[in-house]
Order: C-alpha cells, then structure tokens, then sequence
C-alpha cells in the first residue's frame, strides 16, 4: 500500500500541533474507510466502514466501546415509561412531555468523545428514520451539513488551556466534505459558512523541483451573506414566508412576477422566520 502513495511535501513544521497525538481516517473512491493510529509506537489500522467517525483523543477503540455509554439514545419515540405511570396532582408521570427525549443523556459539549457520540448517534437516527435522506448527492449534503453542525465549536465557547495561553481557543477553524469517488471537496470556513468546491482533476500535481508552493487561505475575508433584497423589490404589498414550502407569498405582482417569476427561496426556508433548532468541523 505504502507504494501508491506519492508524498508531495514531507515536512511542513506547524508548533501548534506539535503537542497533539495523531490518528488519521482515510476513505478511497469505492467508500472504504479506515483508521490509522499509533500506540506506544506501534502500527494500528482499524476498518472504519461502519462506524464511519473519527474525533481527537482519546484512540478509537476506546471512543467505540464508549458508545456503550449512550445505549439509551434511540431514533423511536420514547415511551418505556408508559409501565410505569402513576397518578399525581399534576397528572400521570413520567410522561413525554416534549420532542427529542429519544436523545435524552446524549452529550452536547464539544470534548472528542462527546462529539464523537453526538455524531454516530445523530447520523444513525437520521438514516434511520429517513434513509432517502442521502439518496441523491444534493440531499447528501444537507444532511451532511446538518450534522456537521452539531458538532461546530463556536469561538471562545471552549475555555483556553493554561498551557497554550489566554486567547488560544479551540475552535472550529473549517469543516470540509469530501467525495473521493469524483475526486472534489467542499469546504467553508469559520468566518464564512457557504461550500466552496475544489475539483482535484482540475489541478496540477506534476509540479517541477523549485517551483513556489501555493496556498489557498481558508478564510478569504468574506462571511458569505447574499442580499436577496431584490427578489422583493417592486412591490409594498405584505409576504407571508411558508417554511414548509420554501415559498414567498404575497398578494401583489412585483416585477419579478409580471416576468414571470416567482418568489421561491430555495437556499433558505427560514427567511424573515425564527426557524427551528439548527447547531451549529472535521472532527
């Protein structure tokens, strides 16, 4: 295997990381996934198709019998405590009172192995319960994005370590999607949350001896905020946003639709709304 690898730069010094243990996931063009780490010095690689996530410390065979833990956490409505209902002043309990409490005990900080939980947990309900959910590329990332996240560490959430100093903060510096069968990726930024798409056939590997490397930064200054003004301009009539149907409503033609237009918001179905949930990383 070591043969078909082609090592492009083999050292490029980063301090940061320096203190961190290493494990890496790799995934080839026909969806095999696997975990390489070393422990005490030694070689370990893990098959990694089924569980298919992979977080910082600690290894990867302790985070897998650590979703033991989360046994509880299922994607059916939880009800187990309907045999054991009694009648209270303020009704029968225990009783559901809410959505959700199939994820009751799911951890929702941001260390490794809660992260890694929340995501094998939340994926499994998802495919569960909705497995057209990933039928089509499309409809794979925003799933994909869904999950992703709840797992995004916002700035400054996570307390600095003393060791790294006062302004050092773990956050979610880029989340990346990738597709190895098509050879692209997506990634976005912290600063700015919409994918960017690279196309590795497009690039040129075959670089000569000398010649400058080149960066692409991942933040480039921009936060990604398109102005959908216009799509209501010509009009003063009131719109109604139907979040079911990602529609625009409004009594009135504005110029748009004397065209023949519409007033469709594909890219968000939450405009003008206060929305549900939402959370928020390679992790």
């Amino acid at each position: 295997l070591k043969h078909d690898f082609k090592i492009i730069n083999g050292n490029y010094p980063n301090p940061f990381m320096n203190h961190m243990k290493y494990h890496w996931a790799v995934s080839d063009a026909t969806g095999n996934s696997i975990v390489i780490e070393y422990i005490n010095g030694k070689l370990h690689v893990y098959d990694n198709n089924e569980v298919g996530v992979l977080t910082n410390d600690p290894n990867f065979e302790w985070q897998l019998y650590n979703l033991n833990t989360h046994v509880n956490v299922g994607p059916k409505w939880a009800n187990s405590g309907e045999k054991l209902k009694i009648e209270t002043p303020v009704g029968s309990i225990p009783n559901v009172i809410s959505k959700g409490t199939n994820l009751l005990g799911l951890p929702g900080d941001f260390t490794p192995p809660s992260r890694f939980a929340r995501m094998f947990y939340l994926r499994e309900n998802l495919l569960y319960n909705i497995p057209e959910s990933v039928e089509t590329e499309k409809d794979a990332i925003i799933a994909t994005t869904a999950l992703m996240n709840s797992v995004f560490i916002p700035r400054g959430s996570i307390a600095a370590s003393p060791e790294e100093g006062p302004d050092e903060f773990d956050f979610t510096q880029f989340t990346v999607i990738k597709f190895p069968q098509k050879r692209e990726f997506l990634y976005r930024s912290y600063q700015n949350q919409v994918w960017k798409k690279i196309r590795l056939d497009d690039l040129n590997f075959e670089l000569e001896a000398g010649t400058p490397k080149q960066f692409l930064p991942v933040n480039d200054g921009e936060i990604g905020i398109v102005d959908y003004s216009q799509k209501l301009m010509g009009t003063n009539k009131e719109f109604i946003v139907d979040s079911k149907k990602g529609r625009t409503e409004g009594e009135g033609k504005g110029k748009d639709q004397e065209k023949g237009g519409d007033y469709n918001n594909n890219d968000n179905n939450n405009l003008g709304g206060g929305g549900g949930g939402g959370g928020g990383n390679i992790v």
